[in-house]
């Protein structure tokens, strides 16, 4: 693929217009182009990014980047100005997109995800020794002479049987990516650990379709082999809502379940499972009892005494068996995600 082009988007309506860069395998956008593309304020935007870093969802250092850009002189009027921006990779607009749930967003995500794959087709398939530059699905007998425009156009490289395969990709495609979005948005609000684990999966399969390789563009085994994956994905996110029956606990126990079970794994010690179930039901227990004021998350003092109450539960509990400060911190930001989106 070519690297550090700059591709002009523009929404169905018309009213929306933003030069978009595409360079490693992505497309790149300001946080002025941001809040542009969905029509929110800097400030708002800003909050929504800063989440996506600090909740873990991405990493910050895989999906910004600085770009020098020319601006309009802030204080000399006429005179323009090269100035370094922060760029934000595609992971970070789809996220930002699922929550401020614009509609813009939806639109972006098609043309974005669809953009990579036309340039790639474009690159590959354009030539000028053949009649209209080898474009299949043009009209060769169209009044209308051929403009520069029809040229950058992907679609009309494919032929019929392509372009039938194509659509039908497209619309499985964005079928998938809606019930994904929807489906992991609903567990990461009561399971932090969990849905950030499903989050990278699923981005981890999106990244690996856009990595295909490039004799792999239109190939069904390919394609195949991806829905496979995705059905497996969407099969396990379905069961997770269900997944503390056979613990005996319930969907919002067994958030705290998995966060106590994966700081076992993550800093080597064991822990009986009953005990481990137990345990999960008492923070659960805990945090509701603690953390039931709807300015909990303002006020200090409270959650102050919602860490000095874990910390007097998991020691009653003999949690963790072994001396390690940051298991403290990594429950108590579980409990905090949990209340943030469950005022019962």
């Amino acid at each position: 693929m070519n690297t550090g082009e700059i591709l002009i988007y523009q929404n169905t309506d018309g009213n929306i217009k933003i030069d978009v860069r595409l360079e490693d395998e992505t497309v790149w956008l300001s946080q002025a182009q941001l809040c542009e593309l969905f029509n929110k304020s800097k400030a708002t935007i800003s909050e929504h990014i800063k989440n996506v870093f600090e909740e873990g969802e991405l990493d910050k250092k895989v999906v910004v980047r600085k770009f020098r850009t020319t601006t309009q002189h802030g204080a000399i009027a006429g005179k323009t100005q090269d100035v370094e921006v922060n760029g934000y990779n595609l992971d970070v607009i789809i996220s930002v997109g699922y929550r401020v749930k614009s509609p813009q967003g939806t639109q972006f995500r098609i043309w974005a995800i669809s953009v990579q794959t036309a340039a790639e087709l474009v690159y590959r398939r354009a030539d000028a020794t053949f009649p209209l530059l080898g474009m299949k699905s043009f009209d060769k007998k169209a009044a209308t002479p051929i403009k520069k425009t029809d040229v950058i156009i992907a679609k009309n490289y494919l032929n019929e049987d392509e372009i039938k395969l194509l659509g039908l990709l497209v619309e499985q495609y964005l079928a998938f990516a809606e019930t994904m979005a929807q489906q992991i948005q609903e567990i990461k609000k009561v399971n932090r650990i969990k849905g950030i684990d499903f989050t990278k999966k699923m981005q981890a399969l999106v990244e690996r379709y856009n990595q295909r390789d490039e004799n792999d563009i239109l190939r069904s085994e390919v394609y195949e082999e991806m829905a496979e994956q995705l059905t497996n994905l969407i099969w396990d996110v379905h069961k997770e809502f269900s997944a503390g029956d056979v613990l005996g606990i319930d969907f919002e126990e067994k958030a705290f379940y998995d966060i106590l079970k994966e700081l076992c794994t993550k800093y080597d010690f064991t822990y009986p499972e009953d005990k481990l179930i137990e345990l999960a039901k008492a923070v659960k227990d805990l945090v509701d009892a603690q953390a039931k004021f709807p300015d909990w998350n303002r006020r200090d003092d409270i959650k102050s005494a919602l860490k000095v109450g874990l910390i007097l539960l998991l020691d009653e509990f003999g949690y963790p068996p072994v001396e390690r400060d940051e298991v403290y911190v990594e429950i108590f930001e579980q409990a905090e995600n949990f209340k943030k989106y469950n005022r019962n």
